[in-house]
């Protein structure tokens, strides 16, 4: 399983996460997890609130009813 994928499904099942907490349960540095999750935004999977530090992560509305074997397909596009 990529490391998107990874974060979207950490993401479903927390509902939210700061990049501190995304980082600790997989072991990604700051600076990957920010190309990570913008690449995860700009395909509109996940919604960033705040900014710098007070970020939060969390699913896009549009999948939030998806199964985890879906989520892989629509990363794809």
């Amino acid at each position: 399983m990529g490391s998107e994928n990874k974060i979207l499904r950490y993401l479903k099942r927390r509902k939210i996460a700061s990049g501190r907490e995304i980082c600790g349960a997989f072991g990604f540095s700051r600076q990957n997890l920010h190309k990570l999750v913008r690449k995860l935004i700009w395909r509109g999977a996940v919604v960033k609130e705040g900014k710098t530090k007070g970020a939060i992560y969390k699913v896009a509305e549009k999948l939030k009813n998806l199964h985890h074997h879906e989520d892989a397909s629509y990363l794809k596009r």
